[in-house]
């Protein structure tokens, strides 16, 4: 016999063997068992789990995604509260540049403006004497002046 008719010969003999044996006794000799009432999870049960799970991971990644959302906006609008605040104090330094007396003062020299040559102080005409109907009916004037 030559080596290939062996090869064939041991193939033809082993798969004889293999299917003359049945399964049990084939697992016995690996020594392994077959338990039939496993109390491992099964489709039944592992397919709800698997899909709560991947619905609770989605969930997360929503979380996630939403979260580093707020977070661009709550950036974008602190920059603008800090844009908004620089202008705030521009214009109230503006404001008080405005308000200066020295400044209004050059200004009002720029334009035109001249001082005036009488002042009127309405806090003091008020304090003044209330007029006295003869005073009045001949529009005579105030003895006490404002004028300093």
């Amino acid at each position: 016999m030559t080596q290939a008719q062996a090869k064939v010969q041991t193939r033809m003999s082993l798969f004889s063997l293999r299917k003359s044996e049945s399964k049990p006794s084939r697992l016995s000799r690996l020594k392994l068992e077959m338990n039939r009432d496993r109390t491992g999870l099964r489709a039944g049960v592992l397919l709800p789990v698997l899909v709560t799970a991947l619905v609770v991971s989605l969930g997360i990644a929503a979380l996630r995604i939403d979260l580093l959302r707020v977070r661009y906006a709550l950036a974008a609008a602190t920059l603008e509260e800090q844009r908004l605040l620089d202008e705030s104090r521009s214009l109230t330094a503006e404001m008080r540049k405005l308000r200066d007396p020295y400044h209004l003062a050059l200004q009002a020299r720029d334009l035109g403006f001249v001082r005036p040559s009488r002042l009127i102080d309405l806090r003091d005409a008020k304090a003044a004497q209330t007029p006295i109907p003869e005073r009045v009916a001949a529009h005579q004037t105030s003895t006490s002046s404002s004028l300093p």
